[in-house]
């Protein structure tokens, strides 16, 4: 399509844009409609570039990378019924783009909860922190040091008395027996 024209560009985006399953078809083919009349007002070309357009997206193309229909881009159905030839391949582009987004979206979540929860330091900082600890601790003369040095910006939570550890046996004061 290189050189092909900007109203050819423009049609195929529109004809990508608006493709749907083909109705009684089984959904194996994408189609859209393609009125020349109607898309020269809304391209602002005028109705013949667009009916110049839609015969060139039909005739065979042997320079295609898909070879499909001869290398065709639409294939003509009915008077403004099309295939897009390569329809689903266009439609899960999108799919691909949009799964990606989300995946982005759900990391930087992810990284934000674990952020806070790590007093606003990144996995990456905590982990150099933890590098840093393990190495001094090593190399601690005792082992009360090296425990120390483990502790440090350890978070602590001191559990309420009311729900202090308590062992099976021991049982609860407050407990009938």
């Amino acid at each position: 399509m290189i050189g092909a024209g900007s109203v050819v560009f423009a049609l195929m985006g529109y004809a990508i844009a608006n493709q749907k399953p083909e109705l009684g078809g089984g959904g194996e083919r994408l189609v859209v409609t393609l009125n020349p009349k109607l898309l020269g007002m809304i391209f602002g070309d005028g109705e013949g570039p667009v009916r110049e357009a839609l015969e060139y997206l039909c005739k065979p193309d042997p320079e295609s990378n898909t070879k499909a229909e001869e290398g065709r881009r639409l294939v003509r159905l009915a008077e403004f019924d099309y295939w897009v030839v390569n329809g689903r391949y266009y439609r899960d582009l999108g799919k691909e783009d949009r799964r990606r987004e989300q995946n982005r979206a759900a990391a930087k979540k992810y990284r934000q909860k674990q952020a806070e929860k790590n007093g606003g330091k990144s996995a990456a900082q905590v982990q150099a922190e933890s590098d840093g600890r393990e190495k001094r601790a090593l190399a601690a003369p005792t082992r009360e040091e090296a425990e120390e040095i483990t502790a440090e910006n350890l978070p602590t939570w001191p559990a309420p008395e009311s729900e202090a550890l308590v062992t099976e046996d021991q049982g609860r004061e407050d407990e009938a027996l």
